[in-house]
């Protein structure tokens, strides 16, 4: 599996959060509580998804900026 990058919003609710990787299935959007999850057969689709999102105020995250898993 290869992360491609994660983006957030803030909303009423709290924050949402989607995932953007690809592994041998295709390309994937999912969103961090699981609810929602799209696939690309091509990483066309899924960019188009991306900056779309992004248009709507949805802002990347640095996967620098994340706190490391705990061992």
């Amino acid at each position: 599996m290869k992360t491609l990058g994660r983006l957030t919003k803030k909303v009423a609710s709290g924050t949402s959060i989607w995932n953007f990787y690809s592994d041998d299935f295709g390309f994937h959007a999912v969103r961090e509580d699981m609810r929602q999850a799209n696939v690309y057969p091509n990483e066309e689709g899924l960019l188009r998804l991306y900056g779309w999102m992004q248009s709507k105020g949805f802002t990347k995250v640095e996967l620098a900026e994340e706190a490391p898993a705990e061992a």
